[in-house]
């Protein structure tokens, strides 16, 4: 399954036909756009009134507001850096891209950070504002705006379903930015995002437990046929020639209880392979 998705993510990121570098930049700036609105919306309501609130005797201007949305974007920024790479994102692109985020970015700025009077935005902002968009662009963030590709089957060389779970957060130039989600559970994930499978009910349950329930009874059924041949075998022309009854039985006996401890393992060790191999790649 990964080589299948790691082909289609290759076939997305270099189709231009499928989308256009006009789609990819407006990616971009809708990305950035709608984060940055998000964010001045949050610090309006609550930097800035925290602020107002414990300095009530001083008249919020420029230099002032735009202090507090720089220390809320560094704050900001600072979460960004130690989060993750998009897949495929790197340190060096990052710094050259900073420049490409500048001109995409810039022209939209003065109408999301509004100054009194039309002032021009301090540098010092600027370059924060800049630095922040393009950490949202190679840093796996939360965002309103991600969507996600769950793809779940068999490779050629898996015998229990396999599962992928890409978060989609938009495209960069030739690049995806996507986020591999790797464990098993998201017990603990906040939003509430849900696969939901259309299938018949054993589908459904191997795609759950990672084995077909069908096959897990018919390989233990078959298992414990092969056993009862052997034994049935053994009773019917080895115990006769031994012309000893009582031998026989306890042979029999210990057959028996061989068989079950057989047949315990077998059950612990295909429960153990079903829980290694039914992994997410």
């Amino acid at each position: 399954i990964k080589e299948y998705v790691n082909d289609f993510v290759k076939f997305i990121n270099g189709n231009s036909d499928l989308i256009t570098n006009e789609m990819r930049e407006a990616c971009v700036i809708n990305l950035v756009v709608d984060n940055l609105k998000g964010l001045m919306r949050y610090i309006n309501d609550n930097n800035v009134v925290n602020y107002l609130t414990m300095n009530p005797a001083v008249e919020l201007d420029n230099v002032i507001f735009q202090n507090i949305v720089k220390q809320a974007f560094d704050l900001e920024i600072g979460i960004l850096r130690n989060n993750l790479f998009f897949e495929g994102f790197d340190t060096e692109e990052f710094n050259d891209a900073l420049a490409y985020i500048q001109d995409l970015i810039s022209p939209y700025i003065s109408s999301i950070i509004v100054l009194d009077n039309c002032e021009n935005i301090q540098q010092e902002l600027m370059e924060k504002v800049i630095l922040y968009s393009t950490c949202l662009i190679f840093k796996v963030h939360a965002s309103r705006t991600y969507s996600g590709i769950v793809i779940t089957g068999y490779g050629e060389e898996e015998y229990y379903p396999s599962i992928c779970t890409l978060h989609i957060y938009g495209i960069f130039k030739n690049k995806l930015m996507i986020h591999n989600i790797d464990d098993k559970s998201h017990n603990k994930v906040t939003n509430m995002g849900f696969v939901i499978p259309f299938a018949q009910e054993d589908e459904v349950v191997t795609f759950i437990d990672g084995c077909n329930p069908n096959i897990i009874n018919f390989n233990r059924t078959l298992t414990e046929e092969v056993f009862d041949r052997l034994n049935h075998y053994v009773s019917s022309n080895i115990f006769p020639a031994m012309n000893n009854g009582a031998l026989a039985n306890h042979f029999s006996s210990e057959i028996e209880e061989l068989k079950n401890v057989l047949l315990q393992d077998h059950d612990t060790k295909l429960e153990s392979y079903i829980v290694n191999n039914h992994t997410n790649t």
